[in-house]
């Protein structure tokens, strides 16, 4: 007897010769004991003691303590029953009975059980060697003919125990235990067959003999001990109700069938006769169990009762299961082949192989050790649901994983290179459930698709996703490296939905996305998409194409980007794209049926093309270049912001551009803008670094609005243009049927030139300006109306119009009237009276202006040309240059007041006188007598006050042909004027009521209100300003302006210049200039200083003078001359006097530039009233010439005109020239400076005793034609 130690060491060396090795994990190593060829020379040992082997381990076995010994083999008492022998080693051997005509050895016996020595089965003709017993005797029993198969029966009622190996002797041949009663297998196996079989079916036969297959209806199999070596065996099968591997079980091929089954013998096809749900397993390997072999076919046809898979089952070539019940695995079970069909698979463990194929209703793979996994192709089909959780894996690495199920949940891994999962509904979730394919995921869902939790779908190459039903990514990622294809009803990304290289494109019917969608190329289409908070992302590194049917709402700072094209067609829906972001690198089109934005919209480097209905923007649209079309677009709120680095096109074909409210539009090339309605601008810009072009039916840019070309053109083309904000651009043309330019704030300014184009009328009026840095043109259909406006260029301006109306806005005069009583007033007494006095009523009537408005301007820097009937009426018409006009009528019109005093009483006449009488003696007695003689008096007197005066002048010459001309003023105290033989009062003449200190002071008296009428000028609104009022910056920012710094900065050496100096000044250098440019023309008529080509050249020699003389005259900065120091002046200054002016945040100090000069500094004051002045006037008029202002020329003056009425001053420096083609009328003063000619075809008149011909040398020329 052996100790237990050696008996272990024993089996273990058994163990180890007959190979009994432990599988590799993984799929693609195979057990050594199935590598046949490398392992033959290893086995020839075992084989060569085969028989030492089983002696040594059957003494062991019968020496252990409590062991029971099976009893042997019996023969039934049957006509099948089998003889028996013993080999000389003591090897039982059965005889069997001979074949029949088949082949097949039947044999029956009462009990069938093998012992640990073995069992020969003798199927040798003669004798033949064995492994078990050495050599044996032929079986006399064959008639000398083997067996093909050799079926034993078990007919007796106690099941067999097979404790050995059990060796067909002779010819090899198909070898088959059957017992109805159960079959243990405790170290058994077959030696010399070619198919092996233990059954607890009853044989069936064919009517032919042969045997057809076997009757299970009862009995188990169970494989325990030592298990069951058939590994010499071809193939081996199992067929039973039950089986139980509680040990190892080595086949190469093994079938195992289970259930209540008709099995044929052949083809092993299954007929089940399972009725009604059993529980428990059909097939149990425990965990000390196991199966090896080639190839493994397990069958359980019985319903509900499955198969326990708790120790390892390896099929090397394959291995098909098929159990009507549930299949539990939970160790390992691999093949090249796995095929498992199965009620429910609960796996625990490993199913390893090369390909895989499990069929069940449910499949539960779980737990950290739980693993499917095939090296090529994996197949999993299941009626109800797969759950795959904790830390389970399912995966083809390498292969195609395709994976069938009604509902999948997933909280692990399923992984393949190829993945292909169909279901109804899939959950995937936690951040362990991971669904990864390396080359090509593709779900396809009847249901809804969850994906939550930090999980994870995605392919290295190309992910497809389709889904009936709804999509949710939550905390979780749907990704591929490649591309993506999904397609759903409701889509909800909170996660990520991504790919890295590809594409990734989206179908669903709703999309709300609270994460990030983002590809190497992004294709969406959905009838609703909502893309919403700041984490909602639809991102694309290459195009992004975005198709939605219904409403699109982009917001609370969500974001679409494209590196690239970005496509978004949204045309039967509204998109709304608020406080977000739409963006791409390069292009984006957009359609929609509505757009509104309060976001922001952006091409980067390329073109924005937007098509929709109504354009609302509240936030930006931005683009290198951007083509917006839509039915209506409204910009209108301070947020609102359209800007192209390239060029913009805003196209409204049904309605309005409105731009309102401090919003923007604005391109660094051109602006074009094209409305079927009206381009309404309010409050708001468009502004362009190059050109703009506007198309509209109507232009309305209202107050603070501003268009503005800055380096082009700005081109307007409508039926009516209503601007009451500031117009810009190098050049401006506007075309329209009629415009208007009104307010304060409205400003059309050009760096080089306007064209002005009206088939109807142009109206600028209170404070509108037209403003040109060069040239200014008007062509005008109908009437040109400046009222209370300026229309100026710093070069040449030529107005063509039917009728310029250059006037006061609004202008009316009114008078007082008073009376006072006077009594007993002494008066002259006339010759026969001794006293005079008079009681009369003085009635005094005073004039004043009722109703008043700023003057107009018409200015130019250079030349002026006008066309056109023009009534200058109380305003300024004035060119630096030449002016010259072709009108029907010209009317330079100052307007007069006359003051009256009327005086309505009686005198009283007193005298005396005496009679004297003699009496009758001679004596001379006298009486005195006393009278009053009364008579009326009645007195009026009037004065001339000139309440407007007119301006026309030019620095240049003036050349006119018109209808008729009539320049209409009276100036006041005419006689002084021809007494002194100079009608313009000296400027230091103190006497005169029309001083220069008095009009000087009454130029600044209300400055800043006249400045504010004007859209040239506002209030600085800066902390602190350098000035107190700025100049558009529209124009400032075309030019830069000289100013009073020149002064200043001259005058820093010299501590004198600077005492008095306030540090804010009124103005910029422009007001400067144009302060000093409208006090010249107040004073002397003219814009600039003789010799002075324009308004900066003007302030610049008047500064210079002023540095000339100040140490001189001893001026001080901030302080005014004296009247002293005027009159000292040999040439006209600027000086920079310190007044307080009243401003609408209350009286202020600042410095303004005030003219300064004399009567010797070479210039003088202008006259009041209507005022014609030029270097030269050369008149020819077809009408009448009537003048009651002045008319001064500084050298020739020709008049000619069919009768000329002078009742003012006509005054020329050199020749004068008067040619009437009927009659000259003066009562007025004309004077020559040399040679004055009268021509007239009728008659020379002079009216008056006050009327003056002078002429300094030659002769007064009266002629008559």
């Amino acid at each position: 007897m052996l100790p237990v130690v050696g008996l272990f060491k024993t089996w273990h060396w058994v163990v180890g010769c007959l190979s009994f090795h432990k599988l590799s994990t993984t799929s693609s190593s195979k057990p050594s004991w199935q590598r046949r060829s490398s392992h033959s020379s290893l086995l020839a040992p075992c084989r060569k003691h085969q028989k030492h082997i089983a002696q040594i381990l059957l003494a062991s076995y019968f020496s252990m303590p409590g062991v029971l010994l099976a009893q042997g083999a019996t023969a039934a008492n049957t006509a099948h029953a089998p003889s028996f022998d013993t080999a000389a080693n003591g090897v039982p051997i059965v005889n069997i009975n001979a074949p029949s005509a088949q082949g097949v050895s039947r044999n029956e016996y009462d009990q069938l059980n093998v012992d640990a020595q073995g069992l020969i089965f003798n199927n040798s003709t003669s004798i033949v060697q064995t492994q078990l017993a050495g050599h044996v005797d032929g079986n006399k029993h064959l008639g000398g003919k083997s067996a093909s198969i050799i079926l034993n029966e078990v007919m007796g009622n106690r099941r067999s125990a097979l404790n050995g190996y059990m060796e067909i002797a002779g010819q090899r041949a198909q070898l088959i235990i059957a017992n109805q009663h159960g079959i243990t297998c405790n170290g058994c196996g077959f030696i010399n067959t070619s198919r092996g079989m233990l059954t607890t079916g009853a044989s069936v036969f064919d009517a032919f003999g042969n045997l057809s297959g076997f009757d299970v209806s009862r009995g188990n199999v169970d494989i325990t001990g030592l298990g069951f070596n058939d590994t010499d065996t071809d193939e081996v099968d199992i067929l039973a109700r039950s089986v139980s591997l509680n040990a190892n079980m080595w086949a190469n091929q093994a079938t195992i069938i289970t259930g209540d089954n008709l099995i044929n013998y052949n083809d092993k096809s299954v007929t089940s006769r399972s009725t009604g749900e059993k529980t428990g397993f059909s097939l149990d390997v425990a965990a000390i169990g196991g199966m090896y072999a080639n190839r493994i076919r397990l069958i359980g046809t019985e319903k509900g009762l499955g198969v326990n898979l708790s120790g390892k089952v390896s099929g090397t070539e394959s291995m098909v299961l098929d159990t009507q019940g549930n299949l539990v695995n939970k160790v390992s079970l691999s093949s090249k082949q796995l095929s498992l069909n199965a009620n429910n698979i609960t796996n625990t463990g490993e199913l390893l192989g090369d390909k895989i194929t499990l069929t069940a209703n449910d499949l539960e793979n779980t737990g950290s050790k739980a693993n499917i996994q095939a090296s090529n192709t994996m197949n999993i089909t299941l009626q109800g649901t797969l759950n795959n959780q904790d830390s389970a894996k399912i995966q083809t690495p390498n292969g195609q994983l395709t994976l069938n199920a009604n509902l999948v949940n997933n909280q692990s891994t399923l992984a393949a290179n190829q993945l292909t999962l169909i279901a109804s509904q899939l959950d995937n979730h936690t951040e362990n459930g991971s669904i990864f394919g390396t080359d090509k995921v593709d779900l396809t869902l009847t249901g809804a698709l969850n994906n939550r939790d930090r999980a994870l779908i995605q392919s290295d190459k190309q992910l497809v996703i389709r889904a009936d039903g709804n999509i949710t990514n939550r905390n979780a990622t749907l990704g591929s490296v490649g591309s993506a294809t999904i397609r759903g009803q409701n889509l909800e990304n909170l996660g990520a939905i991504k790919t890295q290289d590809g594409r990734l494109t989206m179908n669903v019917t709703n999309l709300v996305n609270r994460g990030r969608l983002a590809g190497h190329g992004l294709t969406i289409t959905t009838d609703v998409l909502d893309n919403s908070t700041e984490q909602a992302i639809l991102y694309s590194t290459d195009t992004l194409d975005l198709t939605v049917t219904g409403e699109f709402t982009n917001k609370d700072s969500g974001l679409i980007h494209a590196d690239k094209a970005l496509t978004l067609t949204n045309t039967y829906g509204d998109l709304f794209n608020t406080n977000a972001t739409i963006e791409s690198i390069t292009d984006a089109t957009i359609s929609s049926q509505n757009l509104t934005n309060s976001g922001t919209v952006l091409a980067q480097n390329g073109t924005l093309t937007i098509n929709t209905g109504v354009l609302n923007n509240d936030g930006a649209i931005k683009g290198k270049n951007i083509k917006a079309t839509a039915s209506v677009i409204h910009n209108d709120e301070a947020s609102s912001r359209i800007a192209a680095t390239g060029d913009l096109t805003l196209d409204a074909i049904e309605g309005n551009v409105n731009n309102l409210n401090g919003a923007k539009i604005s391109a660094n090339n051109t602006l074009t803008i094209n409305a079927k309605e009206t381009l309404k601008n309010t409050d708001s810009t468009l502004e362009s670094v190059d050109s703009i072009h506007v198309t509209s039916r109507n232009l309305n840019n209202n107050s603070n609005g501003t268009i503005s070309a800055q380096n082009g053109t700005l081109s307007v083309t409508s039926d009516s243009v209503n601007n009451n904000g500031g117009l810009a651009g190098t050049q401006v043309t506007i075309n329209a049927k009629d415009i208007n330019n009104a307010g304060s704030h409205a400003f059309i300014l050009a760096k080089e030139k306007f064209e002005i184009t009206s088939t109807g009328g142009l109206n600028n009026t209170d404070g509108g300006v037209f403003y040109s840095l060069g040239d200014g043109e008007f062509d005008i259909a109908g009437v040109l109306t400046n009222s209370s406006a300026t229309i100026e260029t710093h070069n040449d301006l030529t107005i063509k119009a039917s009728k310029i109306a250059n006037r006061k806005r609004a202008f009316s005069a009114s008078e007082s009237v008073s009376s006072q009583a006077y009594n007993n007033v002494g008066i002259g007494v006339p010759g026969g009276y001794y006293q005079a006095t008079r009681n009369y009523t003085q009635t005094t009537t005073t004039p004043y202006i009722a109703t008043d408005s700023p003057q107009a301007y018409l200015l130019s820097g250079g030349n002026m040309t006008i066309t056109g009937a023009i009534d200058n009426l109380y305003s300024t018409v004035s060119a630096v240059g030449n002016l010259s006009f072709t009108a029907s009528q010209l009317n330079n019109v100052s307007y007069n007041a006359t003051g009256k005093i009327v005086s309505t009483g009686t005198d009283y006449l007193s005298r005396t006188w005496e009679t004297c009488k003699r009496n009758w003696y001679g004596k001379k007695k006298c009486t005195d007598h006393y009278a009053t003689d009364t008579r009326g008096y009645n007195s009026t007197s009037f004065t001339n006050v000139v309440q407007a005066s007119a301006t026309f002048t030019a620095g240049g010459n003036i050349t006119g042909k018109a209808g008729s001309v009539d320049n209409k003023g009276k100036v006041g105290e005419v006689e002084k004027a021809i007494a002194s033989k100079d009608p313009l009062p000296s400027a230091s003449d103190e006497s005169n009521d029309n001083t220069l200190t008095a009009r000087r002071d009454d130029f600044f008296k209300n400055v800043v209100d006249d400045l504010m009428s004007s859209a040239l000028y506002a209030l600085s609104t800066t902390p602190n300003p350098p000035f107190l009022i700025e100049t558009n910056p529209l124009l400032t920012n075309y030019q830069h302006f000289i100013s009073s710094d020149y002064l200043l900065n001259k005058l820093t050496s010299d501590a004198a210049g600077r005492n008095g100096k306030v540090a804010v000044r009124l103005g910029d250098g422009f007001l400067e200039q144009k302060l000093v440019r409208d006090q010249l023309l107040s004073l002397t008529g003219k814009q600039t200083i003789p010799d002075s080509m324009s308004m900066e050249d003007t302030f610049t020699a008047l500064m210079n003078n002023a540095v000339d003389f100040y140490q001189e005259l001893g001026l001080s900065t901030g302080i005014a001359l004296s009247a002293e120091q005027i009159a000292q002046l040999q040439q006209p200054i600027v000086w920079m006097v310190t007044e307080t002016v009243d401003t609408p945040n209350g009286p202020q100090q600042a410095l303004v530039p005030k003219v300064y000069f004399s009567a010797a500094s070479g210039l003088a004051l202008r006259p009041d009233g209507a005022l014609m002045a030029a270097s030269s006037i050369e008149l020819d008029v077809e009408n009448g010439i009537t003048n009651s202002g002045t008319m001064l020329a500084t050298v020739d003056l020709s008049l000619k005109g069919s009768s000329i009425d002078n009742a003012g001053t006509v005054k020329a420096g050199g020749n004068a020239s008067l040619t009437a083609a009927s009659d000259i009328t003066n009562s007025g003063t004309i004077h020559a400076g040399d040679t004055l000619g009268l021509v007239a075809g009728g008659n020379i008149i002079s009216e008056t005793k006050t009327t003056v011909l002078q002429h300094q040398r030659g002769a007064i020329k009266p002629q008559k034609r």
